[in-house]
Order: C-alpha cells, then sequence, then structure tokens
C-alpha cells in the first residue's frame, strides 16, 4: 500500500539516517518523511512518532508548522487531541511551557530505545595521580595510545632538563624513563604512531645558549627513548622554542601516520613534516612574514592541515592550511582577535604571565560534527592592563564547521563570574567519539584570585553548549611568588571516554599531575540507601548513627561526595565516614547538637555527588533538648501548646511523649 503523509512542504530536506518506514505502525504513513520534515524544521525525533496513524496526523492543521516550538510531532497530535481549541495557525498555537511539559512530564527526547538523559555523557574523576614525586616538575605532554588505552607517555620540564614518563595502566602509576636526552632544556611533546607500536617526543635539546629541535622514537611504549633526529639547528640569534608534534591519525587520510611539527626561531613560525615515523625530515619552512608563539597543529578526515597559532603584538589568532600533506601552505587566515598580546598578568600569575597558547583538534569521528575543527586559548575579558587584578581571565573555543573558513566563538565556561574569577592555561581534545573535552585552571575557590584548581568540561553537540565544570584537584594549589609559577601550558590526551590531563601543581611544591578520568554514557548511576528513614538526637551529644551505601547502576564504580543540602540548622553539625566513597563502602553518617539546636523533628537531606550526578535522600532528626520538669509544667499550667514537647508528633502532649523522652534519659 502507498504510504502517505502530505502534511506540510519543507526545503532542504535530511536525508533518513535509518529506514523508519520499517518500524511504523500504520503501513498508510511514510515515517522518513515524517523524519526529514522534522529534522528540516528543527523539531526534535522521538520513536514515538512511530506510533502515529494516519488519522492521529489529519489532526494538525496545514499551518501546525508555523509554530516551531521544540516539541515532536507525536506530542502535537497529543495536544491537539486533549485540546482541540488551539490555534490552527501562526505562532503560539501550543503553550510556552509544552516544551517543559515534554521534558518533566514525557521525559523528553526517546530514541533507540533510551530517553536523551540516559545517554547523555557524565564525566567521573577517580583518583588524582601525582605523576612526578620529588622532582620539581612543570610545563608537561601526555597521549594515550591510540590502540591500548593502558598505555600512557608524558613528558615534563624536569629538574635535569626534559624528562619523559610512562604508564602501563592507564595512567594509574608512572615510571621514569632513564634514557639519555642529551643537554635537553623543556616543552615536551608527545604522540603515537597510528597503530600505537611507536611512540614520539620532540624536545629542545642539544642546548648551551641556544637550543636544537630534535625528535626521539620510543619501541617500548616510552620506557627508553632514541633515535634522536635533529630537525633544525639554531642560526645565530635564532632561538627555537615551544615546538609541538602532531600524527595524522584519520584512516581515511592520504597522509595517515605523516608526523607535522611546528616551532618558532625568534618568533618566526616553522614548520616541517616527516613521512616515515621521524627517520628523517622534511626541509623546515619558515614564514618570515609572520611572528607567533605557542602554536598548534591539528588534521581532518582528509588529512588537511590546520595550523594556528597566536600572533605576538598583533592581537589575533592566525591560520595556515595545507592539503598536500605540507609540501606548501595557503595565505595566512584570521581566526578570531584577541583582547590581549602575547601575555597578560593577572593576580596568580604575575610574574611569568598568563600566556595565550592555542589548543587545536578535529573532530574524527562519524559522528554529526565530524571534520570540525576546534581552536581553544585564554584571554583577558577586556582591554589589556598593566595592573594584574585590572584583568580578568577566561577561556576562549572557537569551532569551525567549514574547514576554517569561518569561526563561531563561545566560552566553555559561565562568565557570570567573570570579575572574581580567573581562567587560563586551558587544553582541549576531541574524543572518538567526537566529544569535546577542555581543562583549564580557574580561581573560582578562592576569594583572593591566588590559588587555582584544575577543572574539565565537555561539549556533546559540537562546541555549541558545555557542561557545567567539574573540578578535577582536591586541592587548591598555592600562589608562588617566583619567575615559572604555572607555566606556559598544560595537556590533556582523551581516547574512547579516557581522559588524562596533566597540569602544573603548586599545592606543596612545583610537580606535575595528572588524573584518572572517564566518560559515562548510557543508564550507567548510583542511588542511595539508608538503613533507617530517622534517628534520634538527646540533648549536647551525637545521634545514633545512620548507615550509607550506594547502590550502582549498570556498572558505576565512581567515587561519591556527600554534604548535607541545604546545610544543617543552627546547632547541629555533622559528617560522612569515609568521604567520598565508592560502591561497596559503607558511609557512616553522624549528627551533633551543640546544645542550641531546636527541639523536635528535623528534616534532613543528603546530597550525593559524582562529577555530574547526583542524588539525594532523606531522613528525619529527632532533637530532644527538654528536661522533666518541662512536661510537669504543660500538664498542670494553663500554658499554650509547646510543639517541641511533643516528642512523637501527634498533636498532643500526653504519656506517650514522656515515654519517648525517657528514651533519652534512661541510664
Amino acid at each position: 500500500m502507498k504510504k502517505m503523509w502530505c502534511l506540510f512542504l519543507v526545503f532542504g530536506l535530511v536525508v533518513a539516517q535509518e529506514d523508519y518506514n520499517e518500524r511504523g505502525w500504520d503501513p498508510r504513513v511514510d515515517y522518513n518523511q515524517m523524519f526529514r520534515n522534522s529534522e528540516a524544521n528543527g523539531l526534535p525525533w522521538d520513536d514515538r512518532n512511530l506510533e502515529l496513524t494516519q488519522e492521529d496526523l489529519a489532526l494538525l492543521p496545514p499551518g501546525e508548522f508555523d509554530d516551531l516550538q521544540k516539541i515532536p510531532i507525536f506530542f502535537r497530535v497529543f495536544l491537539r487531541k486533549t485540546q482541540p481549541d488551539l490555534r490552527r495557525e501562526g505562532e503560539g498555537q501550543y503553550p510556552r511551557s509544552a516544551p517543559e511539559i515534554y521534558e518533566l512530564f514525557w521525559g523528553g527526547r526517546f530514541e533507540d530505545g533510551l530517553f536523551e538523559a540516559e545517554k547523555m555523557l557524565s564525566v567521573i574523576v577517580n583518583s588524582e595521580v601525582e605523576m612526578t614525586p620529588g622532582r620539581s616538575s612543570a610545563e608537561s605532554a601526555i597521549s594515550i595510545n591510540p590502540v591500548n588505552p593502558n598505555l600512557v607517555i608524558a613528558g615534563v620540564n624536569g629538574p635535569t632538563g626534559q624528562e619523559m614518563y610512562y604508564s602501563s595502566n592507564g595512567g594509574s602509576t608512572w615510571t621514569r624513563s632513564t634514557s639519555n636526552l642529551g643537554s635537553s632544556c623543556c616543552d615536551p611533546t608527545v604522540g603515537w604512531s597510528p597503530d600505537g607500536t611507536v611512540a614520539y617526543m620532540m624536545q629542545l635539546g642539544t642546548c648551551s645558549s641556544l637550543c636544537n629541535i630534535e625528535f626521539f622514537r620510543s619501541s617500548d611504549s616510552g620506557q627508553t627513548w632514541g633515535n634522536k633526529v635533529t630537525i633544525n639547528t639554531p642560526a645565530r640569534n635564532g632561538q627555537n622554542d615551544k615546538e609541538v608534534l602532531h600524527v595524522d591519525l584519520a584512516p581515511s587520510s592520504p597522509f595517515l601516520g605523516r608526523i607535522y611539527g611546528h616551532w618558532h626561531r625568534n618568533n618566526r613560525i616553522s614548520f616541517a613534516y616527516s613521512s616515515n615515523q621521524g627517520t628523517s625530515w622534511s626541509t623546515p619552512i619558515e614564514l618570515s612574514t609572520n611572528t607567533g608563539i605557542g602554536g598548534d597543529i591539528a588534521t581532518d578526515k582528509a588529512g588537511k592541515i590546520y595550523h594556528v597559532w597566536p600572533q605576538t603584538g598583533g592581537g589575533s589568532i592566525q591560520m595556515n592550511r595545507s592539503t598536500n600533506g605540507g609540501d606548501s601552505f595557503g595565505s595566512i587566515t584570521m581566526v578570531a582577535d584577541t583582547n590581549a598580546s602575547f601575555d597578560y598578568p593577572i593576580p596568580c600569575f604575575d610574574n611569568r604571565l598568563a600566556f595565550i597558547y592555542t589548543s587545536v583538534a578535529v573532530d574524527l569521528s562519524n559522528g554529526p560534527f565530524a571534520n570540525r575543527v576546534y581552536v581553544c586559548w585564554n584571554d583577558t575579558n577586556g582591554p589589556e592592563s598593566g595592573t594584574p587584578a585590572n584583568n580578568h581571565s577566561k577561556i576562549t573555543v572557537v569551532y569551525s564547521a567549514d574547514g576554517g573558513d569561518s569561526w563561531t566563538e563561545v566560552n566553555p565556561h559561565s562568565l557570570a563570574d567573570i570579575n572574581t574569577v580567573d581562567r587560563f592555561n586551558p587544553w582541549l581534545d576531541v574524543d572518538t567519539d567526537g566529544s569535546v573535552h577542555v581543562v583549564f585552571y580557574s580561581t573560582q575557590n578562592d576569594p583572593n584570585r591566588l590559588k587555582p584548581d584544575m577543572y574539565h568540561t565537555l561539549s556533546e553537540d559540537g562546541g555549541v553548549t558545555w557542561s557545567a565544570p567539574v573540578r578535577i584537584t582536591a586541592t587548591s594549589s598555592n600562589y608562588i611568588n617566583g619567575s615559572f609559577q604555572w607555566g606556559d601550558y598544560n595537556g590533556m590526551s582523551v581516547v574512547d571516554g579516557q581522559i588524562r590531563p596533566i597540569w602544573t601543581d603548586n599545592r606543596s611544591s612545583v610537580r606535575v599531575y595528572t588524573a584518572d578520568m572517564e566518560t559515562l554514557s548510557g543508564t550507567q548511576d548510583f542511588s542511595l540507601e539508608l538503613n533507617a528513614t530517622e534517628s534520634l538526637l538527646c540533648g549536647a551529644n551525637a545521634m545514633q548513627p545512620l548507615d550509607l551505601t550506594i547502590q550502582p547502576i549498570d556498572g558505576f564504580n565512581g567515587s561519591v561526595t556527600f554534604s548535607f543540602s541545604p546545610a544543617l540548622p543552627s546547632g547541629l553539625s555533622g559528617s560522612f565516614s569515609p568521604n567520598p566513597a565508592t560502591p561497596g563502602q559503607t558511609v557512616t553518617v553522624s549528627v551533633s547538637n551543640n546544645g542550641s539546636a531546636t527541639n523536635g523533628i528535623v528534616p534532613l537531606t543528603i546530597l550525593g555527588q559524582s562529577s555530574l550526578l547526583s542524588h539525594d535522600i532523606g531522613f528525619n532528626l529527632d532533637v530532644q533538648n527538654v528536661a522533666i520538669g518541662d512536661f510537669w509544667a504543660a500538664w498542670t499550667l494553663a500554658n499554650p501548646f509547646q510543639m517541641s514537647l511533643d516528642t512523637n508528633g501527634n498533636g498532643l502532649i500526653d504519656i506517650l511523649d514522656l515515654v519517648g523522652y525517657q528514651v533519652c534519659v534512661a541510664p
């Protein structure tokens, strides 16, 4: 039978991603056309649309889609059935609250057996890891093996020059390589071959007053390094600096496996590549007409190179592109203007200054934002000032869906607190599923803007919106009044949901830290259980403790942190032990009274948080501060009703309340 659904006309139809007609209930309806119409009008697709019949669709008027509120077709039919007097053309046919009703009472989008909320990624910070205990270290880079995420390499600026570290358990523990790297300096950059068999790194090496750009390989996952190749030696008065390498990992790229190197020599941008795993390199290209420090390189699925850097002295982010594997580049274009130029002072970064450093990545997934290009840097929120307190630092992300021809600018965090919080030293990476991750320092836990923490945020819609930033560090770093302070950059690598940031941490002394983080997809979650719904607290003592347990859902094994929300009333103090906790641990909940708490039943709520996941559970606390004489006065005198003496909450002051009181005073 011919399928029909001639409800309205659309332009620029989107091709359906699957055959919805095979799943639809009514053979007379063209559900594939319904999907294309939904996409073309910006309506959310919901699989409950597949239950609609031709008679259902006949309820929708010709002017139905003059109103483009974000509600799916099945819900529009439902509203037409229950509210037949709704307008039939123009805007405002549906209540302004219709999208909220759809989300709250219908669960939002339902597709492929899951509600949208169940598909969202959340981020779990399992633990912090001090990578360089006992060794003064900073400015670091990290890379997860693209084939085996258990293998991770990292480079740091150590006390003896560049130092290399490796991990075989996903970054939970680390070992320092003892390979001789020569008289190396700093600015490590690392990567892997596409098949994960060879690890790469670059360094500033053979240094005296000037340094070479040197490349090393490792065939044992970073345990030893050798096969040194000198890519560039310094000319007179031409210091090499700020090198970075990038490996083309896109299987569809004609340049798969090609290694690209970027650095500057006296602020002049330089570039070279290797097509044989770093054994030899092309003659370096130098952009003598443009200056910049702190650049980065990324490639898309076709192998197109995006070579990006902040212009020194010019207040802008610059880019050139290559479509032939780096043999030649097109003209230099501008990505965005910046408020500050090169670097700027903020209270916690008043000596070395916050450096404008770009981080670039491309979505290599097969998702809806494939080949989208992302660039990230920090900048002042307004004109740059020479006074640290007058500068307010923010993170900027731009993305391009047309190969870098045009850009959209966003901030991956709120700007509501921009006058009291500084955010700086970001790094960006795109996971294999297309999710975009950014880490950065933030001083939001210090009103003096001196002590930063590391935070993480992600975007699942191509950089348009971002999750609430999650704190990575358990302890804020201390302000250091020195020449280095926080260094010029941090790093991060993300592969298959495994997130490994790396940063300079000054909580005790200058060290390098990383963290074991992961994204959770699907329905992984947790719930909370208490062994009782109430507890008694007698006088200036502690209550009878309660046991709280974490119940995992679909393999959840994250760490949950507990607090009372809202805060405990005056006179009460509470604790959780252990805190945080993981599934399998029993948490002891305690509340104490200093003697001034209000008598009676007090409802309390425990909040458990694990990154973006949060759940609460409540119990009643029976606070008893009364004395035996209070009951006698209540029974013999014409006093007004005293709620604090109604210990069982039945609205009467009687012998049962006295019995309840005796529980507190009985020996």
